[in-house]
């Protein structure tokens, strides 16, 4: 593993548990970013990415491993309580164009905790202060879903052709937010995720080829999120 990697994946995890810390702490006496039960949302990023393949046949070729560079990309999701799904696009580039795009299918719960005296949003409603969410915050995220890796454009309508990586994801995300106003926000976001994928697409013959490694994804991701419904 490149020391570079290697060094920022120990940085990160220790960031994790650091902020998982805070956030237990908190929850209890801080309040609630929102007192929102369902929200729908979508994010506008740009950031780094870079992996390597774990272990595997085939780990030499890994999806991280070719799509570590420059990475933008969107997502939208929904929030019920503390559990969001969320669908995730990313494009990656490097020196000689596309290095190929990867779309996520995810679930899990997620924490956020606001810190500072300053709000946003608030309303006054029969002499009460309601709806008022704290300008800053951080986030603590656990996910798990279904990813597709290609190494090209992809041209719709996407088919098995076109993807060289499948297989599931589990990632680890922490984060720190400002918001503008009540809808829209900005977000540091730091994912490491983990993969058991395969080569060669949706049909591939595990008996009959190697096809299948780990690997290991870590990103900085700045976004831009706007809330649509809730």
């Amino acid at each position: 593993m490149p020391l570079w990697y290697s060094g920022a994946v120990k940085v990160t995890t220790k960031a994790l548990v650091g902020f998982a810390a805070f956030a237990l702490a908190g929850v209890s006496s801080t309040e609630r970013a929102a007192a929102d039960v369902f929200e729908t949302s979508a994010q506008l990023q740009t950031g780094y990415s870079g992996g390597q393949g774990l272990s595997g046949e085939v780990q030499d070729s890994a999806f991280a491993a070719g799509a570590t560079g420059y990475t933008y990309g969107a997502r939208a999701g929904f929030r019920i309580a503390l559990f969001e799904g969320w669908i995730e696009h990313n494009q990656f580039l490097g020196g000689d164009g596309l290095l190929g795009t990867w779309t996520q299918f995810m679930a899990g719960p997620r924490v956020e905790v606001g810190f500072g005296g300053a709000r946003v949003g608030a309303k006054l409603e029969g002499g009460e202060i309601v709806g008022a969410y704290p300008r800053y915050f951080g986030t603590l995220g656990v996910g798990v879903g279904y990813g597709i890796g290609t190494g090209q454009q992809v041209e719709p309508p996407r088919s098995n052709t076109q993807a060289t990586d499948t297989g599931v994801v589990a990632q680890a995300r922490a984060g720190l937010g400002f918001r503008i106003d009540e809808m829209y926000s900005l977000r540091l976001t730091v994912p490491i995720e983990g993969g058991y994928l395969f080569k060669g697409g949706d049909g591939h013959d595990a008996s009959e080829q190697d096809s299948d490694y780990r690997s290991v994804r870590a990103a900085a991701l700045l976004g831009f999120r706007m809330r649509l419904g809730f």
